[in-house]
């Protein structure tokens, strides 16, 4: 199983250089949205699989994105208490190079550094720990999980937030409009259909028309028939 675990990112930035020292990687703690534990030895193992790395675990832009998103690596990975951290080495022909140092300076909150692995969790006493069997990459996403030293709690992008709000806002008012035609069109088949006695089956009356006038009744159309049998077998 693939795990993704966010921590927060912040550290002294070295625009010249293009560094952010000692982002955090992965924290102790329980890990939001998995339900795990990340212990002391979840921290360890962070940083011993990520030594197979001779240059640096590689950093992307977001879980799962492909090799133009790989915007830099982390080294001198290490055990700081109660994290990992390491050093984010960015590259510097990267498009988005001065934007994720500006991000670093002036609002780290709104990103962070997330750790993706593969393990069998463990059995501890106090629930499932995390444990790290190999390690793919560290990522930036926009999801920050909380820290208790430097921030108080979980933040969305302000963007994907209203984005979110809007779509549920329109879906909402879609499927209530969805419903009330819905039941416009069974209150007027039910009542064409308890006045069909004066039609052919797979004719509909005409509105203004004198019953058994000629053009008093007209083909139902393929839809409307199928809505009429559904509606027959709920009036049954």
């Amino acid at each position: 199983m693939k795990h993704t675990f966010t921590a927060l990112a912040k550290g002294e930035v070295n625009r010249e250089q293009g560094i952010i020292f000692a982002v955090s990687l992965i924290e102790m703690g329980v890990a939001k949205g998995h339900n795990l534990i990340i212990d002391q030895v979840t921290l360890q193992q962070v940083m011993d699989k990520s030594k197979v790395y001779d240059n640096g675990l590689k950093v992307k832009l977001n879980h799962g994105s492909g090799v133009e998103a790989i915007c830099g690596r982390i080294k001198n990975i290490r055990v700081l208490g109660d994290k990992c951290v390491g050093d984010f080495h960015l590259l510097k022909s990267h498009p988005r190079y001065d934007l994720i140092l500006e991000m670093a300076e002036l609002q780290p909150d709104t990103f962070g550094m997330s750790v993706a692995f593969q393990g069998n969790p463990e059995p501890v006493p106090t629930g499932l720990a995390a444990r790290v069997d190999e390690i793919f990459s560290c990522d930036l996403v926009c999801e920050p999980a909380a820290t208790e030293a430097l921030f108080e709690e979980k933040k969305m992008c302000d963007t994907d937030q209203r984005e979110r709000e809007g779509k549920a806002g329109d879906d909402e008012e879609y499927l209530g409009k969805l419903s009330s035609m819905l039941d416009r069109i069974e209150v007027g088949l039910e009542t064409a259909f308890k006045k069909k006695g004066r039609c052919w089956k797979g004719y509909e009356p005409v509105a203004g028309k004198t019953p058994y006038s000629d053009g008093s009744c007209k083909k139902m159309s393929r839809g409307l028939r199928l809505l009429q049998s559904i509606l027959k077998k709920k009036l049954n």
